[in-house]
């Protein structure tokens, strides 16, 4: 895939995350793959990828990207970015985060809330 222009990914049958798909994105290839390839990923056909379902929309957009270079790299370019800001570990690392940062503010407040409770009911401090 290092020397390739393009990648194509006709996959009629999957789930979840194609990481063909992904590898190729986060190369800064541009990619012609199917719905069934997106799925997953939910990448914008024109703006990440290009989404093709018949023989016949492969062929043209493979064709439309092997003689506009230009194009070719800002769809390339545009694959890459999506994936960092969606499918990188660090996106990933940073829902994490900030999932526990919420939970750990929810415990807080709960166990304010218990205490203040018990205070009102025992009339301890």
């Amino acid at each position: 895939m290092n020397q390739a222009q393009i990648a194509v990914a006709p996959i009629r049958v999957g789930a979840g995350l194609q990481n063909t798909v992904s590898e190729g994105m986060s190369m800064g290839l541009p990619m012609a793959i199917t719905s069934v390839a997106n799925e997953g990923i939910q990448a914008s056909d024109e703006e990440n990828v290009l989404i093709a379902e018949t023989q016949r929309d492969f062929a043209e957009r493979i064709v439309s990207l092997l003689s506009d270079p230009e194009r070719r790299m800002q769809l390339g370019a545009a694959a890459r970015d999506f994936i960092v800001q969606n499918w990188s570990w660090e996106k990933h690392f940073s829902n994490l985060e900030q999932m526990f940062t919420n939970l750990i503010s929810e415990k807080k407040q709960l166990h304010k809330h218990q205490i203040k409770s018990f205070e009102s009911i025992t009339g301890l401090k």
